[in-house]
């Protein structure tokens, strides 16, 4: 289950930009009221190659693929059809940083599997560890 809080999204703005690395904000759909299309992730960091990133908070070690708006995930395909990197950046119980790449969500669809076991994996203890 998806926790919409802001914290990661909020951290995660704060280190980039501590390291001088543009990062490009996208709206929330659900902030906006619903009134303004889904965007295909929570952020753009703008380098060479650019990078798509997008931020879950969950409660549980388990990655839903449901967690993902269809544009998301239609966004992560075209991205890996272009090259674009497509990250998403994983907080469990506020404690335990994941990072994924998105041909792990689609290949989890592929796979017709509803979820991604983070359980057994390395994690990091914060953002900084995940992009040294």
């Amino acid at each position: 289950m998806v926790d919409r809080g802001k914290f990661l999204e909020s951290k995660t703005q704060a280190y980039f930009k501590s390291k001088g690395i543009w990062l490009l904000r996208l709206y929330d759909t659900r902030s906006a009221g619903s009134y303004l299309p889904a965007s295909p992730s929570d952020f753009i960091i703008i380098k060479n190659p650019m990078e798509f990133l997008e931020c879950k908070e969950m409660k549980k070690n388990r990655l839903d693929v449901s967690d993902f708006q269809p544009l998301q995930l239609k966004s992560m395909k075209r991205a890996k059809e272009q090259g674009i990197t497509y990250n998403i950046i994983v907080l469990v119980k506020k404690k335990q940083y994941y990072k994924l790449d998105s041909s792990e969500i689609l290949d989890t669809i592929k796979n017709k599997k509803k979820s991604i076991s983070l359980k057994d994996r390395l994690y990091s203890n914060s953002i900084k560890d995940l992009y040294i």
